[in-house]
């Protein structure tokens, strides 16, 4: 059995496609609020 090249890996996880979310999940994972927002921080839903 031949091994994959290190580089491969790393490739293959760069194209991997990103998970299938809803437009709330993605908001909780990337949504940060600024400081000078009545209630700052990471979104919250």
């Amino acid at each position: 059995m031949v091994e994959d090249p290190h580089w491969l890996n790393g490739t293959r996880a760069a194209l991997k496609p990103p998970p299938k979310l809803t437009l709330s999940e993605w908001a909780d994972e990337n949504f940060v609020l600024s400081a000078g927002d009545a209630n700052p921080g990471r979104w919250r839903t």
